[in-house]
């Protein structure tokens, strides 16, 4: 796809997800992906602060209770510093490790008690990319003896053009990755949730069911200062979701949901818990290279 084509793509479907909102999902749930053979969910967690850590390994705990696995993108240079952690994480195969590129791309803001985010892939050179998805795939090797297979680019909304994902995507191809999660959910909307792009599968991550082009994270929902959803809100988008979703699928259709979290975000919200429990009572949990292979993709 040029860059005009995705431009008048992206606006368009931008514009239907606005005037129609929930009533977008009838196109999008209609967006066939013939390989699948039910309704499938895919749970990450950006791990990137230090706080992320500690309560990615709570998580994994009280989730492995219920069967339920994820995803787990750790930055580099966080994964070097909370090595037993990650490698505890990592022990249980049922668990996935992504490249999410080598530096720390927050930092803690004094002045308003938090953390912000820094080191933007729309801010830095084709060069320093490539050195840090480059450094990230060593890290995982080495800390964790894992060869990773995907990669999800830090503050990935903001990378979004064309150029910049085939930038991600030629260079993730060199280390021998299968897939990427590094989109946003207006992609689902054009192409459907498993896109072959670039020689490579990409995930986008999907939307919320009042606006799907509105992602459905922890930090609009759980997080932000000045956000204007509550928790009590996300357990609804994706009550809604899951429903709506369940019902297309017992009419023969099939369809992903992948989510992203940040594990310090929810860790202390019994309301998210509830959440993905109820999600998992009607869907089935998974990982990316899982549901590759599954399809016989790998």
């Amino acid at each position: 796809m040029d860059g005009l084509t995705y431009k008048i793509s992206f606006f368009t479907v931008k514009a239907m997800a606005k005037i129609l909102q929930d009533k977008f999902w009838y196109f999008i749930a209609y967006r066939k992906v013939h390989y699948l053979d039910g309704f499938y969910y895919i749970l990450s967690f950006d791990c990137d602060t230090q706080e992320d850590a500690e309560a990615a390994l709570a998580l994994y705990h009280r989730l492995r209770k219920e069967k339920i696995y994820g995803v787990y993108a750790v930055p580099g240079e966080l994964l070097e510093k909370h090595q037993s952690i990650y490698k505890e994480i990592a022990h249980d195969p049922q668990n996935e490790f992504i490249n999410h590129g080598y530096y720390t791309h927050t930092f803690w803001c004094k002045e308003r008690s938090r953390h912000e985010s820094c080191f933007f892939y729309n801010e830095l050179s084709p060069k320093k990319i490539i050195d840090d998805i480059r450094r990230g795939d060593q890290t995982l090797r080495n800390v964790l003896n894992l060869p990773p297979l995907g990669f999800r680019a830090p503050h990935f909304g903001c990378f979004q053009r064309p150029e910049n994902l085939k930038l991600i995507h030629s260079t993730i191809k060199e280390l021998n990755y299968i897939y990427s999660s590094s989109t946003v959910p207006i992609y689902s909307s054009i192409y459907g949730p498993i896109i072959k792009m670039n020689d490579l599968f990409e995930f986008p991550v999907t939307g919320t069911f009042s606006q799907p082009g509105h992602i459905l994270d922890s930090w609009a929902f759980f997080a932000a200062p000045d956000r204007n959803n509550t928790p009590e809100d996300y357990a609804k988008e994706l009550k809604q979701l899951t429903t709506f979703l369940n019902r297309a699928n017992q009419t023969k259709e099939s369809y992903l949901i992948n989510l992203y979290v940040d594990p310090s975000h929810v860790i202390e919200n019994d309301i998210f818990l509830n959440a993905i429990k109820e999600l998992n009572s009607r869907a089935q949990n998974i990982t990316y290279s899982s549901l590759l292979k599954k399809i016989e993709i790998l």
